[in-house]
């Protein structure tokens, strides 16, 4: 059986065709993707600053998450702080490749911090 596809019927089928292929697009750049580190000191218990925000998010030891909506790596800057000893800023590579906080968290890039104490070489 033969079913003749007029212009219409076409241009119709390609507008259904091209507003899925856009939605599609659209919806996977959308994505959350997410990457986990915790963060360790020496010694332990160490405020730490992101600072990007200025924000106190934790004490070390800590595993924390973050996530951006295109899966390329960032770079994450944190300060650590403790009495005693010198501040110390580091800074890191995060892979933002897991689709959600609980597997970024799964599988976290540790990230060790020495802090010096104050008045020693």
């Amino acid at each position: 059986m033969h079913i003749p596809l007029t212009l219409s019927k076409m241009t119709s089928d390609y507008r259904k065709l091209i507003v899925i292929v856009i939605s599609s697009l659209t919806l996977a750049g959308c994505a959350s993707h997410y990457g986990a580190a915790v963060i360790v000191s020496t010694p332990s218990g160490a405020e730490v600053i992101d600072k990007e925000t200025n924000e106190v998010i934790g004490v070390t030891p800590l595993t924390m998450h973050w996530k951006n909506g295109n899966g390329t790596r960032e770079t994450i800057t944190l300060e650590l702080s403790k009495a005693g000893y010198y501040s110390k800023t580091s800074a890191f590579w995060l892979d933002m490749r897991q689709r959600n906080a609980k597997a970024a968290r799964a599988e976290p890039l540790e990230v060790e911090v020495k802090m010096q104490k104050i008045g020693e070489q």
